[in-house]
């Protein structure tokens, strides 16, 4: 009887830490959160984030950027999966940088991920990386390093 309920209130115990445990942990989604003091966050509603609060897609935040991260949303996992998303972009951020190193008038990252949506822009910038004889192969092959497909 006492193995019984000892096993009972072990089970217990076990699953109110699962339950807690699970509800610290978020998971990264489309987009990760920058509070005002500059502290990333995976969830728009910790607690620690306050009013103002700046959107940012994972499909442009950029691994050179500099963040702080909040203790309440991010774990060791968490932590690894941002550090993935940063750095898993790495052709078209060095292409941003060494355009950025040429050119005065780049936009942000954000800015240029989204320009590079629109085929005119990309022959404008494969154009631009071949006159400054940037080893960046065929257009196609331009295409596709920098997540373009022209269908």
């Amino acid at each position: 009887m006492k193995k019984a309920l000892a096993l009972a209130l072990f089970a217990i115990a076990l699953v109110s830490c699962k339950d807690n445990c699970a509800k610290k942990h978020y998971a990264v989604g489309k987009y990760l959160y920058m509070d005002s003091q500059h502290i990333l966050h995976t969830n728009k509603d910790c607690w620690r984030i306050g009013d103002v609060v700046q959107f940012l897609d994972t499909a442009s935040v950029y691994a050179k950027d500099e963040f702080q991260y909040c203790k309440d949303c991010f774990t060791d996992t968490t932590y690894e999966h941002v550090q993935a998303i940063l750095h898993n972009d790495m052709d078209r951020k060095w292409l941003y940088e060494k355009l950025k190193e040429t050119y005065n008038d780049m936009p942000t990252y954000q800015v240029y991920i989204n320009k590079l949506h629109n085929p005119q822009k990309v022959k404008l910038v494969y154009e631009a990386a071949c006159n400054e004889g940037w080893d960046v192969g065929t257009y196609e092959d331009f295409s596709k390093t920098i997540g373009f497909e022209n269908k």
